[in-house]
């Protein structure tokens, strides 16, 4: 009566799949965990008391056999939070010369992570259409070398989108170092390391892209007339010279911003970026990535906008205090444990808007102690005048969000034909599936939006009552 009277079958499954997942996933984290995480729990239940008196008439050393399986499973998983394979740097394979000049008469940048400033990760090239895109072969290949086997350190993926201004192509490393590539043969024109610290970043921390932004008035053969920064994931806004790699010492303390400053106090790993900065109106916004409910009083998720040539902070947005858009008095810091925003922004220069999306307050599976500010900007895109950091408007994809349905991705931005008159448009996807398309000048929907209520909670001091978008 449900019970598997041949328990050498799940055990057969469980060594099955075991195997599978190495040959298929290898020794990393992730992949491994998704292969096998099912088959851990199911092996689990052999450990469980009357599971064994059940089996008991199968033999006890198929019971431990079970457990076994269950170790190694354990192992393989913790094998693969520390291990990653051996990436060595090595020679790029150079394009053929013949067709390079009639390549770059066509060639379009890529100047942003996302395309352009609004997201719409859209290229005018249309060299290579459905019909021929079956025949392409790899021009050349780029290893970063950022992880070999040491024994020491956490593993990353490569996870960033490089950008490509004129014949470069600049991306970051796992380990934030900036690299800079010949966009026709791969060969490496410079890189520069910030030397993070890898004993102090949560292992799920990774740099997905770099901004550039050159100055206006600057002359040709000026020292970091053109910049390129990063994120780095111990907390660094960093700008060097996209032409050389050599930090901006003019920018910040000696080329680089420390963003924990006006957090409090930080314990190593709970704050990292992990999205290309967004670019405006001379200003370079972040955001930040606050680890996932780990307790209650992290650290806040201000958004704030760094001057580009000099590195001074120009405005903050406090989601606990969006009125102020200063720095904390000495001594203080920013509101504690407030919804975050850890995937990339968009930016209408024009109209001197950032678009941000946004994550919960942490704790994220738990709303009791939220505030009404919490419940406003969790779950959000928000947005903030590129001038001061005030915020314009707010809509809210999911409200009083208990599952963790972060705005996990970049809004982009179009302009719309509706009902004869050219619209400037936000299309933004969710978690869920969902895409909300929004009037970027005042955040309402230009589609209907049904909105359902959720079973009402028996957790004291839980609510599901919506919090409207609004509007200033």
């Amino acid at each position: 009566g449900g019970r598997n009277d041949n328990p050498a079958e799940v055990l057969a499954m469980l060594v099955g799949t075991g195997a599978w997942s190495l040959v298929d996933g290898r020794f990393d984290f992730w992949t491994q965990l998704a292969r096998i995480g099912f088959p851990f729990v199911l092996g689990v239940g052999f450990l469980v008391p009357w599971v064994r008196r059940a089996y008991a008439p199968f033999g006890a050393g198929r019971v431990w056999l079970g457990a076994l399986v269950l170790a190694v499973a354990f192992a393989k998983i913790l094998i693969g939070a520390w291990y990653h394979d051996d990436w060595t740097v090595g020679p790029a394979s150079p394009l053929a010369a013949a067709g390079t000049a009639a390549r770059a008469a066509d060639r379009a940048d890529w100047p942003a992570y996302g395309g352009d400033d609004g997201g719409t990760r859209y290229s005018p090239l249309a060299d290579i259409t459905p019909a021929n895109v079956g025949n392409l072969k790899v021009a050349w290949t780029y290893h970063t070398g950022d992880f070999p086997w040491t024994g020491k350190g956490l593993p990353r993926r490569l996870e960033v989108t490089p950008m490509m201004i004129g014949d470069s192509r600049y991306l970051c490393t796992g380990r934030s170092k900036i690299v800079a590539l010949d966009a026709e043969t791969g060969a490496e024109r410079w890189s520069f390391d910030p030397k993070v610290d890898m004993g102090r970043v949560d292992g799920a921390a990774g740099c997905r892209g770099v901004a550039y932004y050159k100055l206006p008035a600057a002359q040709p053969d000026q020292p970091c007339a053109e910049r390129v920064y990063t994120a780095a994931i111990d907390g660094r806004l960093i700008a060097v010279d996209a032409r050389t790699g050599k930090q901006c010492t003019d920018f910040g303390n000696g080329g680089e911003v420390d963003l924990t400053q006006g957090l409090g106090d930080v314990i190593p790993g709970y704050y990292t970026v992990t999205s290309a900065p967004a670019v405006v109106r001379g200003r370079i916004v972040v955001g930040g990535r606050i680890s996932d409910g780990q307790f209650v009083g992290e650290p806040g998720g201000v958004i704030r906008a760094f001057d580009a040539v000099t590195g001074a902070l120009a405005w903050a947005f406090d989601p606990g205090n969006p009125t102020v858009h200063s720095a904390p008095p000495e001594g203080g810091h920013y509101v504690r444990a407030t919804p975050n925003s850890w995937a990339p922004m968009s930016v209408d220069d024009a109209a001197g808007l950032v678009f941000v999306p946004t994550g919960n307050a942490t704790p994220d599976y738990f709303g009791a102690g939220r505030t009404q500010l919490d419940d406003t900007y969790s779950s959000s895109v928000i947005a903030l005048d590129a001038e001061t950091g005030a915020p314009r408007w707010v809509f809210q994809t999911t409200h009083h969000d208990l599952w963790d349905y972060d705005v996990a991705s970049q809004p982009s931005l179009v302009d719309l034909a509706v009902k004869g008159e050219t619209v400037p448009a936000l299309l933004q996807p969710t978690k869920r599936g969902q895409l909300f398309l929004l009037d970027r000048r005042n955040g309402r929907p230009l589609t209907d939006i049904a909105e359902r209520p959720v079973p009402q909670t028996d957790v004291p001091g839980e609510r599901t009552s919506p919090t409207q978008p609004f509007s200033t």
